[in-house]
């Protein structure tokens, strides 16, 4: 049974990709509860997506600076006040949940994360039990944008060499286990 918490503004969503989103959840349970952060007129495609999934949806309404994380806010609120759930999805990236998402593990559920990997915080996703990119998610195979080298060093090449054996090491330790979550590597 799981709820399902959208930030539109940090997932910058679109209709496929919220399908998809509500697809992976679906596979792991039943979402009981779903509701949308920060919805405004831009975001109108979503409105039939939204209603046939039953969503509630909290619209974004700013008055001056002061408010800008007041879908956040609200957000954090309604998540610590679902009863009889065992599981939570947070789309988003933001940091700022990373306290939510502690205490909700603190009370024995499971949190799992879905963010687009240009806005995804690596403390919110270390904090996850498990964590996605929204471009596997929506089963599109796109890489994170690699960041810009000017010129490649042998020092940068030596420093990849390291980590590929890691990986290899910690996946091969693993191996007599029933897996490993990308979260968990």
């Amino acid at each position: 049974k799981f709820a399902i918490f959208v930030d539109l503004e940090n997932c910058g969503a679109k209709v496929p990709t919220l399908n998809s989103i509500l697809e992976k959840v679906k596979i792991r349970g039943d979402i009981l509860l779903g509701k949308v952060y920060g919805y405004t007129d831009r975001f109108s495609d979503l409105k039939e997506l939204l209603l046939s999934n039953t969503f509630t949806v909290v619209p974004s309404l700013r008055y001056g600076i002061a408010q800008k994380n007041n879908a956040d806010i609200q957000l954090v609120v309604d998540a610590l006040e679902v009863p009889l759930i065992d599981s939570f999805c947070i789309v988003s990236g933001d940091s700022d949940y990373t306290p939510l998402v502690g205490r909700l593990k603190s009370m024995g559920k499971f949190v799992l994360g879905i963010s687009r990997s240009e806005a995804a915080s690596t403390v919110f996703i270390n904090a996850c039990n498990e964590f996605q990119f929204l471009e596997g998610v929506s089963g599109r195979t796109v890489a994170p944008a690699a960041p810009k080298k000017h010129r490649a060093s042998t020092e940068e090449a030596a420093d990849e060499a390291e980590l590929n054996k890691l990986i290899v090491s910690i996946l091969e330790e693993s191996a007599d286990t029933d897996g490993m979550y990308a979260s968990e590597l």
